[in-house]
């Protein structure tokens, strides 16, 4: 189509056809363009490149308040939480893997928590102390290294692991 018409009335080259062109005429329609921008414009004084308007650089005011503020120590981080021979791992949406099973009709009710790396006796010992629930109805599978709580206790398990930092 750009063939037909007269050298004349050829607009300027669009990005498509910039960018069919070889690089050596791109660069100098983009230095023709650049030359002619710079000296259109009238400058009343010289300015070097390093005082051209550029990205603001962030003042002594804009930073974040240093960690080692005593003023406020307490609302900023917790104490880190003392945690035992095993670590809760979190999943891919940065939650806990602490489910509800339902089993024989519905009237089993189970809390598993899974995901449990280094001694899951102790974690169940941990969590019968802390939740207040009787020993036998905490279990732990040693193949899958899962523990096995009766009852629904999703809620309170997670809370408890995100209060000892897991």
């Amino acid at each position: 189509m750009l063939r037909s018409l007269p050298t004349t009335l050829r607009a300027t080259p669009t990005p498509t056809s910039i960018l069919r062109q070889s690089s050596l005429p791109t660069i100098r329609l983009l230095s023709q363009t650049s030359t002619t921008s710079t000296t259109a414009a009238p400058s009343a004084t010289s300015t070097t490149p390093s005082s051209s308007p550029s990205i603001p650089q962030p003042s002594a005011t804009s930073r974040r308040p240093d960690t080692n503020n005593n003023n406020n120590d307490a609302t900023t981080t917790p104490a880190p939480p003392r945690r035992g021979p095993y670590f809760v791992a979190r999943n891919f949406g940065n939650n806990f893997s602490v489910y509800h099973l339902r089993k024989r009709g519905g009237n089993l009710r189970q809390t598993v928590v899974k995901k449990v790396e280094g001694d899951a006796r102790s974690l169940s010992r941990d969590l019968v102390a802390a939740l207040g629930l009787p020993e036998k109805e905490v279990t732990v599978n040693s193949r899958t290294n899962h523990v096995t709580i009766k009852g629904f206790h999703e809620e309170k398990v997670k809370a408890w692991l995100a209060q000892r930092g897991f």
